[in-house]
């Protein structure tokens, strides 16, 4: 494949995005972040990198745009030390809902 051919992929997925879903999207978070809800991110491979990347746009990237903002962002990939505990101990089904049982038990 050249790049002229890659480009062409590139813009075919990036002109199919639906801007509403989005827009819904991005609102929701806004609202959880604006109303101090949690944030709850989980994903795998590639995914799960870009989770971290969020993460860290949320924990100090906002923090740089306004003071007043703060997210309280959850990643449930990022201890790896936990998530190999929970799936030896426990089992690997409930990587995340293990996790999500004592965020919901903490509040």
């Amino acid at each position: 494949m050249d790049f002229n051919s890659y480009r062409e992929m590139i813009n075919s997925g990036l002109n199919s995005i639906d801007m509403n879903s989005i827009d819904t999207g991005f609102n929701m978070i806004f609202d959880s972040i604006r109303n101090n809800r949690k944030i709850i991110l989980f994903g795998n491979g590639g995914s799960q990198a870009v989770l971290n990347h969020w993460q860290c746009d949320f924990e100090k990237g906002l923090y740089n745009v306004s003071k007043e903002l703060y997210s309280n962002c959850i990643n449930l990939t990022s201890n790896p030390a936990l998530i190999t505990a929970i799936t030896n101990d426990i089992g690997k089904e409930y990587m995340f809902s293990h996790q999500i049982e004592y965020i919901k038990d903490s509040d």
